[in-house]
């Protein structure tokens, strides 16, 4: 396999579980909190994830010698998959 693949596979991997691991937690601390605090803590945690987020894709795309096709599709398989596991989590824990 060549480089540049393993390499878009591993960060593609990487950013969507850290993106993931970020919105759980930005989640339960949100769940503290009344309904109205809770929307605020979890949409402003997920705007700053979003544009966490494309600065890296971003910045992976233009500086590192990644497979770019396979990049963006195992980031977004990853994050697809990161986002089911978080709707999971989060309604176990908030039941």
């Amino acid at each position: 396999m060549h480089t540049d693949i393993v390499l878009a596979v591993a960060l593609g991997l990487v950013l969507a579980l850290v993106n993931t691991l970020w919105g759980m937690r930005t989640a339960r601390r949100a769940m503290r909190h009344a309904a109205p605090a809770f929307m605020k803590i979890f949409f402003v945690g997920m705007g700053i994830r979003m544009l966490v987020l494309l600065g890296a894709v971003v910045g992976a795309l233009l500086l590192l010698p990644v497979h770019a096709p396979v990049f963006v599709g195992t980031l977004v398989g990853a994050y697809i998959l990161g986002l089911v596991a978080e709707v999971i989590v989060l309604q176990y824990k908030g039941s």
